[in-house]
């Protein structure tokens, strides 16, 4: 995601150079006297036909590598609500062990509590008896 960060700045960079590029000479030409700049028109007219084909490549350019920067945007915010929901899910499973492991020790607890009570009231029994 970086790389394509880099990469569109540098293209929206180069756009914005041709563009000043481009302003320069015509200013430059506005400049000049009549004659002189009569005579250099007709090859800054084709400089500038070649400037604004360049110009629309580098649009075109900035405008690829925006989407890839949004797919790869996409894509990243994919990876993590995938990541958030496997997160939740191994915290509920963690959660589910627990409970096991707990309602399992209580179960355990519970034959403990009742066999001692059985035992104790035998020899409750026993001791009366005698």
């Amino acid at each position: 995601m970086l790389a394509v960060t880099h990469r569109l700045l540098a293209a929206r960079q180069a756009v914005i150079v041709q563009q000043a590029t481009m302003r320069r000479i015509l200013l430059e030409l506005s400049r000049k006297e009549p004659a002189a700049r009569i005579a250099e028109q007709p090859t800054v007219v084709k400089h500038m036909a070649f400037s604004d084909e360049k110009l629309k490549a580098l649009k075109k350019s900035v405008d690829e590598i925006e989407f890839e920067r949004r797919k790869k945007a996409e894509e990243l915010m994919e990876a993590r609500k995938s990541r958030k929901a496997m997160e939740k899910l191994r915290e509920r499973s963690k959660a589910e062990y627990i409970k096991r492991v707990n309602v399992a020790e209580q179960k355990e607890l519970d034959e403990l509590a009742g066999t001692r009570f059985v035992r104790n009231s035998i020899e409750i029994a026993q001791n009366g008896q005698t």
